[in-house]
């Protein structure tokens, strides 16, 4: 009855410290956010101006807020690099949308229920009727679906207009919050050595080692997997005379890093409907595009991710799965990192759960 009753504490312990985390990251997280994000930048900039300290004697302080500046300088001539290529690009397409969906997408209905019901023409008459209804209705549920998809925009448009103070407010707030942690952050790093005790400093900095590079591998791997996919898709768009070879290439790349999808969410649909309107050779050159870049990524990715994060693949799907029902896409990149920081943690022994060190000792 004993061990019964230490069992249920130990449960209900580790579930209170679940959502009382829970609760911090759910709720408490996206307030302290901006200053996470100033801290960050901060101890970037004070790393990089260690490195100059090192070789030329300026003063410390002056070293990190000249870096704080580059960084912030780098931020925003990305920003502006990619709004000024993006926003005209998005502009353009909601402009021709209409156009295109007139001129080439009922167009292409169109011919599809033609050639549908043409093979159905010698069927049931019942069969037939049944189609067509069923091409109609698709075709009413896709107006609808625009016709929604354009209502939506405007409203998130105008609710990016609303939100333009507070997050104005929350940059000017990150920005200067970096600047009081590059001038102070001696003070603040001597003060929490105060008051939190060293085994507990000692377990973050562990956390802060194994989450680095833990990021570095996710980072590193995926970007060249990312690469890679985009190479393979542009030397076979070029191959089969795509339009837009390079812009089609990189979306395809984009969506392929993104957790569960694939090339195969886009290529294959594709290939169906290519083969479906009777261009079976560019359907079949899809299709053994796609099977070359599965192919290619089922030999590397093991070698170039798998045992470097050292997750089992199960392991993998049901962090994803619970990180995107709980915190939506942050947590499809944050629950999977965490598990392989805790995971390299124990394999390390900078990290002990105490049931396993029970269940060690009772095997031995």
């Amino acid at each position: 009855m004993d061990k019964k009753i230490k069992i249920l504490i130990n449960i209900a312990y580790y579930a209170a410290i679940a959502g009382i985390i829970f609760l911090l990251l759910k709720y408490l997280f996206p307030v302290v956010l901006p200053f996470i994000v100033a801290f960050i930048i901060a101890a970037a900039a004070r790393k990089a101006a260690k490195g100059i300290h090192r070789r030329v004697p300026i003063n410390m302080k002056i070293l990190s807020i000249f870096f704080t500046v580059i960084i912030y300088l780098l931020f925003l001539t990305v920003i502006i690099f990619v709004g000024s290529k993006t926003i005209p690009a998005v502009g353009n397409f909601i402009a021709e949308f209409p156009r295109i969906y007139r001129t080439e997408i009922i167009p292409l209905i169109d011919m599809m229920s033609e050639k549908l019901e043409r093979i159905l023409a010698q069927a049931d008459p019942i069969l037939v009727d049944t189609v067509d209804q069923g091409i109609k209705q698709v075709t009413q549920d896709i107006n609808q679906t625009i016709t929604s998809i354009s209502m939506n925009m405007v409203m998130v448009i105008s609710e990016l207009a609303m939100n333009i103070p507070s997050m104005v407010v929350v940059i000017v707030v990150t920005v200067i919050s970096s600047f009081f942690f590059v001038l102070d952050y001696g003070k603040m790093k001597a003060f929490f050595h105060k008051v939190i005790p060293e085994k507990k400093i000692s377990f973050f900095r562990n956390v802060k080692i194994y989450g680095l590079n833990t990021l570095k591998i996710y980072i590193r791997s995926y970007s060249l997997l990312m690469m890679l996919t985009f190479t393979e898709l542009l030397i076979g768009f070029l191959i089969l005379n795509i339009p837009y070879p390079g812009w089609i290439a990189l979306a395809i790349a984009i969506f392929d890093i993104l957790p569960i999808l694939g090339t195969g969410g886009i290529l294959l649909p594709w290939s169906a409907i290519l083969c479906f309107l009777a261009n079976y050779s560019l359907a079949a050159g899809i299709l053994i595009l796609y099977i070359v870049i599965t192919v290619i990524r089922n030999i590397l990715e093991p070698k170039i991710v798998g045992k470097q994060m050292g997750l089992h693949p199960l392991a993998t799907l049901i962090s994803l799965y619970i990180g995107l029902k709980l915190f939506g896409l942050a947590g499809l990149v944050l629950f999977p990192t965490t598990l392989s920081v805790l995971a390299g943690m124990e394999r390390e022994g900078a990290l002990h759960f105490p049931w396993m060190e029970k269940k060690v000792q009772k095997d031995v």
